[in-house]
């Protein structure tokens, strides 16, 4: 447990960044900064096409790749040839995700690092397997 509820504030700040930031212009500030040969990775296929349609009306031919925000890996897309950016949907999906791994990962240390209850004494138990056998 997050006995400060810093990971819970975090997440506030997350949503409540969201929720104001939007229709504030973001996407039309993408459209405006592409040119030929960018690459734009979005979370949703819907959203790819969208803007892919939206700057080929302004003349820009733009490439566009789809990721999943909760399994994002360095070797899923090769080098691009000019810029790659990340979509802000995107980025804010990534944020959201990392921070409920952070709070997930926090829980499991304070679980598995307390006392004598059930977690403890199964921990105990498989560290002693391990010691076993090494």
């Amino acid at each position: 447990m997050d006995f400060f509820g810093i990971g819970k504030a975090l997440h506030h700040c997350v949503a409540n960044y969201i929720k104001t930031s939007a229709q504030t212009g973001r996407t039309t500030a993408l459209l405006a900064s592409l040119e030929d040969g960018d690459r734009v990775v979005f979370h949703s296929e819907k959203e790819a096409q969208r803007v892919k349609d939206l700057a080929l009306h302004r003349g820009v031919t733009i490439l566009t790749e789809v990721l999943d925000p909760k399994h994002v890996h360095i070797h899923d897309l090769g080098t691009s040839q000019k810029r790659t950016i990340l979509d802000h949907q995107l980025i804010e999906r990534f944020y959201q995700h990392k921070l409920e791994c952070c709070s997930r990962d926090l829980r499991m240390l304070e679980r598995e690092w307390s006392g004598n209850g059930a977690p403890h004494l199964e921990t105990k138990r498989t560290a002693e397997v391990l010691n076993k056998l090494i």
